[in-house]
């Protein structure tokens, strides 16, 4: 692993912190690609970028940080972000309501802004996740899988872990998929908060079953032999799912009318 990128004099840069930097710059070049077709322009694209950005960071540091608050001694332990421990359903939320902020400012539309980013995250996300492989955590549990390797055990420091899932690949494997299946959406969609709201679905489905892997190893068990991620995901899925019902019946609806509207 390699949690230190490179070190200039007493400065150390930290390859999750630097992986996670390209993976927003990835994202929000993507975002201002797209945003065109939307009518967003690209100088839009970036104001929101920043505006999602960083309460996404915040959150995610905060609700690791309260999901494992035993670890964390000090103020300065909860600021070191680069060193890793970041919660994506925390950036979730913050990047969700750092948005909505964003487009109550411009007077612009949620769905819409939503759908431009949504691929966007998808590959930032596999390009974040490469940062925590660096960094040697998030590893899963122990497997005999030809690619199985061997990570600095969280547990017993200085001792490395028997040969166990790569699961941070896994998840930047999935981050691809999952950017191939939005952009094939976004394409088609048929009502606004269709690309975004299939996101949600995506990453809670693939996280949900990733966690089988990270379970009782650097996932915390929380009831019934479900980890915190996946109660998590469960209700982020079901909560999409409906909305998605929702706005695609509306959507059917308008339609219909507006063709008994034409002579």
């Amino acid at each position: 692993m390699h949690p230190i990128l490179f070190q200039l004099g007493p400065i150390r840069v930290y390859s999750f912190g630097v992986m996670v930097m390209l993976g927003f710059l990835a994202a929000a070049w993507w975002a201002t690609r797209s945003g065109a077709r939307r009518g967003i322009s690209p100088e839009t694209v970036m104001d929101a970028a920043l505006f999602i950005f960083v309460p996404a960071m915040v959150f995610a540091r905060l609700l690791f940080v309260a999901l494992n608050y035993r670890d964390y001694h000090s103020l300065a332990e909860i600021a070191m972000v680069w060193q890793g421990g970041m919660s994506f359903h925390g950036g979730l939320l913050g990047g969700v309501l750092g948005g909505m902020y964003f487009c109550r400012l411009r007077k612009i539309s949620a769905w819409d802004l939503a759908d431009v980013v949504a691929p966007g995250i998808a590959i930032g996300y596999a390009i974040g996740r490469i940062g925590c492989f660096l960094n040697g955590c998030c590893y899963g549990s122990e497997c005999h899988l030809p690619w199985a390797m061997r990570f600095p055990d969280l547990n017993y420091p200085g001792m490395l872990t028997p040969p166990s899932h790569p699961a941070m690949l896994y998840s930047s494997i999935a981050g691809l998929l999952m950017f191939g299946i939005l952009t094939a959406v976004d394409k088609r969609r048929k009502y606004a908060g269709q690309t975004f709201l299939t996101f949600l679905v995506l990453y809670c489905v693939y996280r949900f079953l990733i966690e089988y892997v990270r379970a009782g190893v650097t996932a915390v068990v929380a009831v019934d032999g479900l980890t915190q991620a996946q109660i998590a995901s469960v209700v982020i899925a079901l909560v999409a799912l409906a909305v998605a019902f929702r706005r695609s019946r509306k959507t059917g609806a308008q339609t219909s009318a507006g063709n008994r509207a034409k002579p």
